[in-house]
């Protein structure tokens, strides 16, 4: 399992038929149900959270 952050340069979300079924952006104190503190997506969303809450 491998897990990456990405700079976004801009543009529309588009999935990737058959990779993913849905994407969005979301607001720090606006995200959807998250996978459980286990998971390595909990800890990539996180990371992420704390990465911009000290900007």
């Amino acid at each position: 399992m491998l897990a990456f952050t990405a700079e976004y340069a801009g543009g529309d979300i588009v999935p990737q038929q058959g990779e993913i079924e849905d994407a969005g952006w979301f607001a720090i104190d606006h995200l959807p149900q998250i996978p459980p503190p286990i998971s390595i997506a909990y800890r990539l969303i996180q990371h992420t959270v704390n990465v911009l809450q000290q900007q």
